[in-house]
């Protein structure tokens, strides 16, 4: 059975988040290639989490606009509004992995309610979820043209 896959850059923003603060990928947690299992990123994920804290997730997620350019980065940072930057997320998302979406469950004048979800197949798991959240808070509070 296909158990997924994760695309490399979501793996090379986690490794990266963790050089540009002077950290270590954990022992055993490293992967390689442009497309790596589900199960190779929740490890790494959860070893990350294990050694630097689950905050540690949020902030590889927050780099998304940070790093140099990546044009999945750029469609996002480019958005006018947090609304559009989710959906253009939830457009280009298919690409970046196989089986989790993030969905606008509702919006209001106070912020956006987003919804983390796998529509077959195993739920996210908390640390995939942080990881995206990280990266919707980034993208969505960079002001257009920084």
């Amino acid at each position: 059975m296909d158990e997924g896959y994760s695309s490399a850059a979501m793996v090379a923003l986690v490794t990266a988040s963790l050089r540009r603060r002077g950290l270590p990928v954990p022992d055993g947690a490293r992967c390689e290639g442009p497309r790596v299992t589900l199960s190779a990123k929740r490890r790494l994920l959860a070893a990350v989490a294990a050694a630097y804290g689950e905050s540690a997730l949020i902030l590889a997620g927050q780099a998304v606009a940070g790093g140099p350019f990546d044009p999945l980065g750029h469609a996002l940072t480019s958005a006018p509004t947090p609304v559009e930057c989710l959906a253009r997320w939830g457009r280009l998302e298919r690409y970046v992995h196989s089986r989790h979406r993030t969905i606008i469950a509702s919006e209001s004048s106070r912020g956006v309610r987003v919804r983390h979800s796998a529509p077959a197949g195993s739920p996210p798991v908390r640390h995939e979820s942080l990881l995206v959240a990280g990266g919707c808070w980034r993208a969505c509070s960079r002001p257009k043209g920084a």
